[in-house]
């Protein structure tokens, strides 16, 4: 198995806050047995976000799959419920 290791990521615009409340918040997340977050890559573009989940799906190995990893792409509403520990860059 794969040495592991987080890695979070925010990809934030430079725009106001009326801009991001009208717009979906793409969350990739790839989440280990236990339910933490192992990766997490948040972004606005939802064809970006499903590349970045076809990739998170690809990356796991049989053997993570079979012992409970999971990747799953959920969207939010808000910067504010992007998990805490992501980095956002304006």
């Amino acid at each position: 198995m794969r040495s592991q290791s987080l890695s979070i990521l925010a990809v934030r615009p430079n725009c106001t806050n009326s801009y991001l409340s009208d717009h979906m918040i793409w969350i990739n997340e790839q989440i280990d047995p236990s339910g933490i977050i192992y990766s997490c890559i948040a972004c606005l573009d939802e064809s970006q976000a499903q590349a970045c989940y076809q990739s998170f799906q690809d990356n796991l190995t049989d053997e993570q799959r079979q012992s409970g990893w999971v990747a799953r792409l959920r969207t939010v509403k808000s910067w504010d419920e992007v998990p805490v520990n992501a980095l956002k860059l304006n």
